[in-house]
């Protein structure tokens, strides 16, 4: 029996990780499919699985959630990306939930496992948990973000069980592509709000951003991966505030 819920994903030359992702939620009702110009094999992946696809140019990473999730039939919702795979302990906890408690709680925060040089994170690494499973009418994205959206919940959530395998970041060059785009949206998104760059934040920034991933989140426990991990997640916070002090002086 068909989970009588949405899923919706943005696409956009996404077809690497998407047949995976695709196969680990066949069984819900609906999967809607916002694509902004794919020119890979990524629609075809998509039809494959009879999915409902609408053509958009891209506004802005919460935008064109909001609007991915205006499409959906059903108020119950998954807010997945297209290198996110459902495991299947997820998979049966939301059956369980939209069986036995979906008038007690009006969403799901999810633990997202990073995959990285093929392999997940050790279990005792802490894992990153989002509101991904939700009540449409109980959630909604801040629109002014540029990067980094996730869903404000307005009702009563609980840890699910089960995880979402997160692909997207698999290799170096993946995860220091990725800083690189995400960090000038973010200064960007800092700078419209008028928020002054500090040479004291840009100094301490680096130290205390690889502290926290790798002692205060155990990265430690995930040996070299780790390493490079936590390094890479400083560089980006680095990155944000470096760029902010770059269009402060433009």
């Amino acid at each position: 029996m068909k989970i009588p819920a949405s899923v919706y994903m943005l696409t956009c030359n996404s077809e690497l990780y998407l047949d995976k992702v695709l196969n680990s939620i066949r069984d819900f009702a609906e999967i809607i499919i916002v694509d902004s110009g794919s020119m890979d094999n990524t629609l075809d992946l998509c039809k494959k699985y009879e999915c409902i696809i609408r053509s958009k140019d891209w506004m802005g990473y919460s935008k064109q959630k909001e609007y991915a999730k205006s499409l959906c039939s059903y108020n119950w919702v998954l807010d997945l990306d297209s290198d996110e795979e459902v495991d299947n302990n997820l998979l049966e906890d939301i059956r369980y939930l939209m069986e036995k408690e979906k008038h007690i709680y009006d969403g799901l925060r999810i633990h997202i496992h990073d995959i990285f040089f093929n392999r997940a994170k050790p279990g005792l690494v802490k894992t990153n948990s989002r509101v991904k499973f939700y009540r449409a009418d109980c959630g909604s994205y801040e629109i002014d973000r540029l990067v980094h959206e996730s869903v404000k919940l307005r009702g009563k959530s609980r840890v699910a069980k089960g995880y979402i395998i997160h692909h997207g970041i698999n290799s170096i060059s993946a995860r220091v592509d990725r800083s690189n785009l995400y960090s000038g949206l973010r200064a960007e998104e800092k700078y419209n709000k008028n928020i002054k760059p500090s040479l004291i934040k840009l100094i301490l920034i680096f130290p205390i951003a690889f502290i926290k991933s790798y002692f205060i989140k155990r990265s430690i426990f995930a040996g070299r991966s780790g390493f490079i991990g936590s390094i890479i997640t400083a560089f980006y916070a680095f990155l944000k505030e470096a760029k902010l002090h770059e269009l402060k002086i433009k």
